[in-house]
């Protein structure tokens, strides 16, 4: 039996909107993560400060990203890409305010690689999880690809693109860049880009099967029972039944039963 998959309306043009918008949103985030590595080690010369930013750019968000994966599945996808893509912006204004105000010192550069790498942990799950809630499943390998390619088209450029900047401009033009293009990211995904809405899950289930009221009070009860018959075999009062001992003496009279029977049966003949 053929498959029909369901289209939804004018998905091209919603897919084509959101990974347009994260990539554009992404790209400012790597030109300035690339852009303070570099601006860090021209002023300090040193390995071990090098060492320490890779440190704070990488290990918080290795660290939050099974965590941005469960709040991804639990919460509105649109609003945990939203929050997180907010955090690393205003993270980025405050620092790039403080540089302008001439306070430029390499903790506040760690701190800020520190909360950027959280804010990135967090929203790249929820991405890659709202990609197949936008896409027909006959289209998302394709979709999947080109936004892979989206990716490591941004990855190769930020790169140069940072650097040139650097050369002809101080470091807070490009952290003002990634607070702008954060803003296009946030803006596309909240105005322009339509979204299913997210599902409850149902509670009141056993083994994937919804649970009635009736059935509800059934599970309750025996629960009651189980948790009154534990109570009164912890303080003797009640003897501790053998499921299975019962059984197999219950299984013995049936077979004595039967015989005594088929015996009775062959008398009656003879």
């Amino acid at each position: 039996m053929e498959t029909i998959s369901v289209k939804p309306v004018g998905w091209k043009k919603n897919a084509a909107l959101f990974m347009t918008g994260q990539g554009i949103s992404m790209f400012g985030s790597m030109m300035v993560h690339y852009a303070i590595m570099w601006h860090i080690t021209l002023q300090t010369q040193s390995g071990l400060m090098i060492t320490l930013m890779t440190i704070a750019g990488t290990i918080p968000m290795f660290l939050i990203s099974p965590f941005g994966g469960v709040w991804a599945d639990r919460y509105n996808k649109k609003y945990v890409i939203n929050i997180a893509d907010s955090v690393i912006a205003i993270v980025t204004l405050i620092m790039a305010v403080l540089f302008s105000a001439g306070i430029e010192h390499p903790g506040l550069m760690f701190v800020c690689l520190v909360m950027r790498s959280f804010g990135q942990g967090g929203q790249m799950p929820a991405v890659n999880a709202l990609i197949p809630t936008i896409t027909p499943t006959d289209k998302l390998t394709r979709v999947n690809g080109i936004n892979g390619s989206i990716n490591s088209l941004v990855m190769f450029a930020s790169p140069m693109a940072g650097a040139a900047i650097l050369m002809i401009a101080p470091i807070t033009t490009l952290l003002y860049i990634d607070v702008v293009t954060a803003a296009i990211g946030i803006g596309t995904l909240f105005f322009f880009v339509k979204t299913p809405k997210q599902e409850k899950k149902d509670t009141n289930t056993v083994s994937g099967s919804r649970l009635t009221p009736d059935s509800r009070g059934f599970f309750s009860s025996c629960k009651a029972e189980d948790a009154d018959g534990q109570r009164l075999a912890k303080r003797g009062d009640a003897p501790i039944k053998d499921d299975n001992a019962a059984g197999r003496k219950k299984d013995r009279e049936d077979v004595s039963m039967l015989g005594r029977k088929q015996y009775k049966n062959r008398r009656t003949e003879q």
